[in-house]
């Protein structure tokens, strides 16, 4: 027991996001109380996958582009691979994909940007009987979890990436919360980049992992989209006829997959190994 006394507290219980089930017997169950122990588990999931990573690439999903009919069409290519959405939801990508981008006698871009997306679909429909208003239909009994390839000629603006220029004015209402405090910030900020000069691309792009270094907790709302490759166009004709590569690890791209703990002992081993013994007589 806590002999301490606080300070000062909130009295009462304040609720969480999360709510779990409880079944007792001889409990008459409805659909609700079967669900809520799916969403409770699955909300659960996607908070701590949030909070724990953020959105970006975990493995796999790189990309590439091979021209075809005299550089008119690009057959883009992307790896099988695993991403997250900054909802904490998961991309699965199974198998190898191919897209087909044909220019229609119109110049290419000068970049092709490929982005991944989280999709879900309703499935499996099964007869709906003695329903509370007495009809009868079908309800689906599933939900797929899926997700999407797109190729855009320029960057989207929802899709969760690096190197993202800074909105001159915030929108508070693409955020799931108030934007941090960050006037300190703003102020150095403002500053060095006017030191910098308009030269300085980097200083008109956000650090995409900032926040989370600064302990910052994401607030992303309905971005279910991840940039995975950037293919940049040199032909101003057409798309030329060597195939086009996105750089591995790309800038653009927001890559989540932890270091693990023997990584680190290799790194500090090879270290140590390459570096030459002290000299005779020397302390």
């Amino acid at each position: 027991m806590n002999s301490v006394k606080p300070l000062q507290h909130i009295n009462g219980f304040k609720p969480g996001s999360l709510e779990r089930p409880l079944y007792t017997p001889g409990l008459l169950l409805e659909d609700e109380d079967l669900t809520s122990g799916v969403t409770y588990t699955r909300r659960l999931t996607q908070m701590l996958f949030n909070a724990l990573f953020g959105c970006g690439v975990i493995c796999g999903l790189k990309v590439k582009g091979t021209p075809g009919c005299n550089g008119q069409r690009l057959e883009v290519m992307v790896e099988r691979g695993l991403a997250l959405d900054c909802m904490g939801n998961p991309i699965e990508v199974p198998a190898a994909q191919t897209l087909t981008y044909d220019l229609n006698c119109k110049d290419p871009p000068e970049a092709i940007w490929v982005v991944a997306c989280y999709l879900e679909k309703p499935c499996g429909p099964r007869e709906v009987s003695c329903a509370h208003d007495e009809s009868s239909g079908r309800a689906m009994t599933r939900t797929r979890q899926g997700f999407e390839i797109k190729l855009y000629g320029q960057r989207p603006d929802d899709a969760c990436g690096c190197k993202k220029p800074k909105p001159e004015t915030p929108d508070p209402e693409r955020r799931c919360c108030p934007p941090p405090d960050r006037s300190a910030d703003t102020r150095q900020s403002s500053t060095s980049d006017a030191a910098a000069g308009a030269t300085n691309s980097e200083a008109v792009e956000e650090d995409c992992y900032k926040d989370h270094v600064d302990g910052v907790c994401s607030c992303c709302c309905g971005c279910n989209c991840v940039i995975i490759g950037k293919l940049v166009v040199s032909n101003r004709e057409n798309f030329g006829t060597e195939v086009i590569t996105a750089p591995y690890p790309d800038p653009y791209v927001r890559y989540i997959r932890p270091v693990l703990l023997g990584q680190g002992f290799q790194e500090a081993r090879s270290a140590s190994e390459q570096t030459p013994p002290p000299a005779a007589g020397t302390s």
